[in-house]
């Protein structure tokens, strides 16, 4: 599947999933890790799980092989990387204390 179209769904299944404060980060011009990232913050560490099971969910359903997973035993910050799309998933104070979406901008 086109990491675009990828993208789209993903964003699409945490908006439909309550995921609050989302911020993306289009790097598809630029030489870097990724084509995107996501990056949106769980309301609680059950939501934060549920986000991140939805999401891996969805990267099998379209076939996905490569994704790897870190973060999920603490659910305060998760990461999901699939190749051409890198999500972090935070609690709200993690999210505060990194500060990731300033490095991309």
């Amino acid at each position: 599947m086109e990491s675009k179209i990828l993208f789209k769904n993903i964003t699409t299944i945490i908006q439909d999933n309550g995921g609050e404060n989302l911020v993306t980060v289009d790097l598809s011009k630029k030489a870097g890790i990724a084509d995107y990232i996501i990056i949106v913050t769980g309301t609680s560490s059950r939501h934060s799980i549920t986000l991140a099971e939805k999401v891996i969910g969805l990267l099998k359903e379209n076939k996905i092989k490569d994704i790897t997973v870190d973060g999920l035993q603490f659910a305060n910050w998760i990461a999901i990387d699939c190749g051409s799309i890198v999500i972090h998933i935070f609690l709200e104070e993690v999210r505060n204390y990194y500060e990731i979406e300033k490095i991309w901008q």
